[in-house]
């Protein structure tokens, strides 16, 4: 009797059923692209990010992308909110080129505010001269 059970409980699930794609509850990223030192020049590794981050997107599509630059702390505040902008529309320029739409992109530029390495006053850290790239779900 079990055994009948057992076989009429796996024929129930032994036909084919079509399964939708698993859907994403977390967007990717952040994607981070580093920049030199007063610098808003996109290398070949920010290409690469930026390459990622587009391909990403096409895979969110109806998402936001936030794009946030920040700089170090070893200059001026308005001269690290400055290169922090032009960081930040040099990403929205390739990702443009890379078909991420305007009407899709939100920016802010930080400066040296939000360091991802907190060091003091003056000093140069790689690690702060960014711009992350978020993606938001479902926001367009």
């Amino acid at each position: 009797m079990i055994t009948r059970h057992i076989a009429a409980a796996l024929a129930s699930v032994a036909a084919p059923v079509a399964v939708a794609p698993m859907s994403t509850t977390h967007p990717p990223g952040p994607f981070y692209v580093f920049f030199d030192w007063k610098s808003a020049e996109l290398d070949s590794d920010a290409r690469t990010s930026l390459d990622n981050a587009a391909a990403a997107f096409q895979q969110v599509r109806g998402s936001k992308v936030l794009l946030a630059g920040f700089s170090d702390r070893s200059g001026t505040s308005a001269g690290n909110r400055a290169v922090a902008r032009d960081r930040v529309e040099a990403v929205r320029t390739y990702l443009r080129y890379r078909a991420v739409p305007d009407a899709s992109v939100v920016t802010s530029a930080f400066g040296e505010n939000r360091p991802l390495i907190d060091t003091a006053d003056g000093v140069r850290e790689a690690q702060n001269r960014r711009v992350e790239i978020h993606f938001i779900a479902g926001q367009q």
